[in-house]
């Protein structure tokens, strides 16, 4: 929207604005917002906090003020009315201190912006060690790295054939849940794909499952965690389309799942049919065995499937590809599954008949699985503890080049040694995954700060400026020199001291 105003509102705005500005922010704030002038747009933070969006994120409405032609009457007239406008605007401001957007600046840091291609040999990072499971697509190893002795599973892929090897980095890079096995980085050569990702020292879910199913307890509580993972992707827009308990680990902290193997997801809306879809037969859905369009329908008949087992020990139809296969196509699939339903006793029985209706569209959602699911208690044991807000708070307050450093620390780190904090995490906070790592992290280990300053140094020279952080985080000039406050080339003992001062 631009809107011709007079002259003298926009001379009173300036004056006024300026004054402002500079008191509270100082006078970099306003060299980037003054020209040309706009009108920013308030919203209310999560913490209830205002917070003021630049140029480019405004979501309202933008008004672009310029200058006329007009009389003395009409300038006088103008700055009149300007300064009375300028006034209220300024009161407004006042409310909140228009300094939150520079506390909290920079914005958050996504996996998106660590998450990146090492073009070294895999070799020189990290040392290969035993294997731990290997298929027809590649193979995943244990590994340590060299620098930090963090431990890692490297899953190589084979590349020879494939057109779609990176489809899984473009899906974990969007994804920072406590439930998705993170992918710290990979390396990529001409024969093989090699995803670094975090170690899991649990079983699958398939080997946990005991005969005869587990105890409902038990299995609601996993079934939670399973929709909660999946819940994350179709919020990002990915569909995992491989969901089965071989793709679901424990992490080896406690009842701790991990959702692994995003090889066959793709990203929604996906339009036409995928007739080279791929997955595991028994746990695709009639709408993904009749070749139609990948939807999040898909996941929730694959976690209906995982669920029966959970509750029987068994599948709820035959577990031979040929047999399943044969019910599809005979039109026999939602009537045997339907008999096998019955056998089911307990609240589990209501919700994976929801989630195995063979009608995509009559399918239950992932939300309402969850909202269904809700067991006694779990409320109450993710509720957020007094510990977790203050050391929230103590994040948020610190500086902005500590705060990229903490996240960039947490994506590296093995594992938080605040287990119970993460264990209780759940809806008790709305910063991401790696964001909160970074909070409950009261000190910074020189090891993985060393790895955060040569990940943030895009040009390798040794030395960390404004133009790294540009390249590596996408910031712009004037952000990534208020992030280093005017300090140039910062050699990583400087880096360090930096960071670790509160």
């Amino acid at each position: 929207l631009n809107v011709r105003v007079p002259r003298g509102i926009i001379l009173c705005a300036q004056v006024l604005g300026f004054m402002r500005a500079k008191k509270v922010a100082g006078a970099s704030f306003w060299q980037r917002y003054s020209t040309p002038i706009y009108w920013r747009v308030f919203a209310h933070a999560p913490s209830g906090r205002i917070v003021i969006y630049p140029w480019h994120e405004v979501l309202l409405a933008r008004a672009r003020l310029r200058p006329r032609r007009e009389s003395l009457a009409h300038y006088l007239f103008g700055c009149v009315i300007g300064m009375g406008m300028s006034f209220s605007f300024l009161q407004c401001l006042s409310w909140r201190r228009p300094v939150e957007y520079v506390q909290h600046h920079p914005r958050c840091i996504t996996p998106s912006c660590l998450i990146r291609e090492n073009p070294d040999q895999i070799e020189a990072v990290y040392t290969l060690e035993e294997t731990l499971g290997s298929g027809a697509e590649g193979v995943v190893f244990r590994a340590v790295h060299n620098s930090t002795d963090v431990q890692r599973a490297v899953k190589r892929i084979y590349k020879q054939g494939r057109t779609d090897a990176l489809r899984e980095v473009g899906a974990l890079r969007t994804l920072d849940d406590s439930n998705v096995c993170r992918l710290v980085e990979y390396f990529d050569t001409e024969e093989h794909l090699s995803l670094v990702m975090e170690l899991c020292r649990g079983q699958d879910l398939c080997d946990h499952v005991k005969e005869g199913g587990l105890p409902e307890a038990e299995a609601a509580r996993l079934m939670v965690q399973i929709l909660r993972a999946v819940q994350h992707c179709h919020a990002h827009g990915i569909i995992h389309g491989d969901l089965k308990p071989d793709n679901v680990v424990f992490s080896g902290f406690g009842d701790e799942l991990k959702l692994v193997d995003f090889g066959a997801s793709c990203k929604t809306p996906v339009k036409g049919t995928q007739g080279g879809r791929r997955g595991t037969l028994v746990y695709m859905s009639p709408q993904a065995l009749g070749k139609a369009a990948p939807s999040r329908a898909d996941d929730v008949w694959s976690m209906g499937v995982i669920y029966f087992i959970l509750l029987t020990g068994r599948f709820p139809f035959p577990a031979d590809d040929l047999q399943f296969s044969r019910l599809f196509h005979e039109g026999r699939l939602e009537q045997h599954v339907q008999r096998e339903l019955c056998a089911l006793t307990g609240r589990g029985k209501d919700l994976v008949k929801s989630m195995l209706t063979c009608d995509g569209a009559q399918r239950i959602s992932v939300e309402a699985a969850l909202h269904h699911l809700s067991v006694k208690g779990e409320s109450s044991r993710r509720a957020s503890g007094n510990g977790q807000g203050v050391a929230l708070s103590k994040f948020e307050s610190s500086t902005p080049l500590r705060r990229i450093a903490a996240v960039a620390v947490a994506h590296f780190a093995d594992r938080p040694s605040h287990e119970e904090a993460m264990r209780r995490r759940g809806s008790a906070t709305d910063r991401p995954y790696t964001t909160f790592l970074a909070a409950m992290d009261d000190e910074l280990d020189p090891r993985l700060c060393r790895a955060a300053f040569e990940l943030l140094d895009a040009d390798h020279d040794g030395l960390l400026s404004a133009d790294d952080l540009q390249t590596c985080l996408g910031f712009s000039r004037t952000e990534s020199e208020e992030i280093l406050g005017g300090e140039e080339d910062l050699q990583f003992e400087r880096f360090y001291d930096l960071v670790t001062l509160r």
